[in-house]
């Protein structure tokens, strides 16, 4: 059997190196996007989930993905500062490579954003005396509070960065 356990690492292997490929053929095409329109942020939003999974799938370029990935959330929360979505998802960046600091700032931000849109949603337009919490998407708002707190945690103190021996520990 070991000669079956070759063959599928073999396929295995392939496969990963064309994912790879089509990956990069794809950080081209966007990259250009994003020349021939600078202010569509739609083609930065992409790059950016691209060179996040970069990160994820090469670990030994893991970093300058993750750098390229925060520097584009960068620049699309300069374009559009008043989307929860783009704080939410620059703080998951930063958060993935422990900086905790600008990560909870992030979330925060996030959080805040998630709130002002909620006081001017259509329907609270239509009907000012229902409640924020009825239009707010109460799992985002948990998500940026609850990441907030893991980011506090961790900041102040380095032995819950390994989260495999936090829950060993329980």
């Amino acid at each position: 059997v070991p000669v079956i356990e070759q063959y599928l690492k073999s396929q295995d292997e392939k496969k990963r190196l064309q994912a790879v490929a089509l990956l990069q053929q794809s950080e081209t095409a966007l990259r250009r996007a994003v020349e021939l329109n600078p202010y569509f942020t739609q083609a930065r939003v992409l790059l950016a989930g691209l060179y996040k999974l970069l990160a994820q799938r090469l670990p030994d370029r893991s970093r300058v993905n993750y750098d390229q990935a925060l520097t584009t959330w960068e620049t699309i929360v300069r374009l559009q500062p008043g989307e929860f979505q783009n704080y939410f998802e620059l703080a998951l960046n930063y958060y993935a490579v422990k900086a905790y600091t600008p990560a909870l700032v992030n979330f925060e931000h996030a959080e805040q954003k998630l709130l002002a849109g909620a006081v001017v949603q259509d329907s609270r337009i239509a009907d000012p005396s229902q409640p924020v919490a009825a239009v707010i998407d109460s799992a985002r708002l948990f998500l940026s509070v609850f990441y907030q707190s893991q980011c506090a945690l961790k900041r102040n103190d380095p032995k819950l960065n390994d989260e495999a021996k936090v829950y060993a520990s329980l």
